[in-house]
């Protein structure tokens, strides 16, 4: 296993440090695209893309591989993920997050193995963590008020929404879970959180559905990715309140997320969002979760 050569193509500091902890297991690193990593006296840097790709056993793209439609993630580089499919190798094994599905067909056809991190299980659970912790961050420099105290909507309870959940009762704000799942709700009650049915549906939970529509509360945070704050949600958000009583929303689900933010920015109200929260506050932690998994599937 050791002797497999490993290629970087592009990403943020989350490549840099998943390069390393591979590094210390004794693989041979490749970069291209990651002034960072070219820095390293160990990290050999081919001239073209071709050439890293043909001397390569396992190629690590980023988290998400595209920045465009065209293009791999990257700062440095202009790296076309066309030119990258067009020297996969037979054999060859590859990495990334969100895989666009013409990657897919092209390893298929070159019978070339090819894994999502998105789809791996131990990443989605472990990512949870640094996730939560930087959606919280984030709502705090929007807030002018403490998160002791305050009230904390969680739309959905995955693997983000509990360790949101939990976070934010460590931090003593009072939570409230509204999911879809009478399972998930359950769960939620279970471990001492409020919970609220979907909006649109009526509730008979502790407390009223007027509540939960009307959306008494200083935080939301969404996990789920479907719309589910959409217009009339953020109008009965807004009624009978100043602006400054809008409810700061977090929104962590996939693009394009679960907001109407056009209407948000009509109505002034504070929203966002936040992809790759592990890699902007968190890189050395995601970094560390990746080469797990790497080393897990290798």
């Amino acid at each position: 296993m050791k002797e497999k050569k490993i290629f970087v193509v592009g990403g943020d500091m989350r490549q840099y440090y998943l390069a390393m902890e591979l590094w210390k297991k004794g693989f041979e690193i490749m970069c291209y695209g990651m002034n960072e990593l070219e820095e390293k006296d160990f990290v050999k840097t081919p001239q073209t893309l071709e050439l890293g790709m043909i001397d390569s056993d396992v190629i690590l793209l980023p988290l998400p591989v595209l920045q465009d439609n065209l293009q791999i993630k990257s700062k440095e580089k202009s790296i076309f993920l066309k030119e990258l499919e067009a020297h996969i190798g037979k054999g060859q094994i590859i990495f990334g997050g969100k895989l666009p599905e013409s990657l897919k067909s092209a390893c298929k056809e070159k019978k070339a193995r090819f894994i999502d991190y998105m789809e791996l299980e131990q990443v989605a659970l472990k990512n949870a963590v640094p996730t939560a912790e930087g959606a919280i961050l984030e709502a705090m420099k929007l807030s002018r008020i403490t998160v002791q105290k305050s009230r904390c909507l969680i739309i959905g309870f995955g693997k983000c929404g509990e360790a949101l959940a939990e976070k934010l009762s460590a931090l003593e704000a009072e939570v409230t879970i509204m999911a879809r799942s009478e399972e998930a709700r359950n769960k939620g009650a279970f471990c001492g959180y409020h919970t609220r049915d979907m909006f649109g549906k009526e509730s008979e939970e502790e407390n009223s559905y007027k509540k939960a529509k009307k959306m008494e509360y200083d935080f939301i945070f969404n996990t789920v990715p479907a719309m589910v704050m959409d217009k009339s949600v953020l109008k009965d958000m807004s009624e009978g309140k100043e602006k400054e009583e809008y409810p700061i929303i977090i929104d962590i689900s996939s693009a394009p997320g679960g907001v109407d933010y056009e209407f948000c920015r009509e109505m002034s109200v504070k929203a966002g969002l936040y992809p790759g929260i592990p890699g902007k506050y968190a890189p050395k932690t995601a970094g560390v979760i990746l080469s797990e998994a790497v080393l897990e599937q290798l």
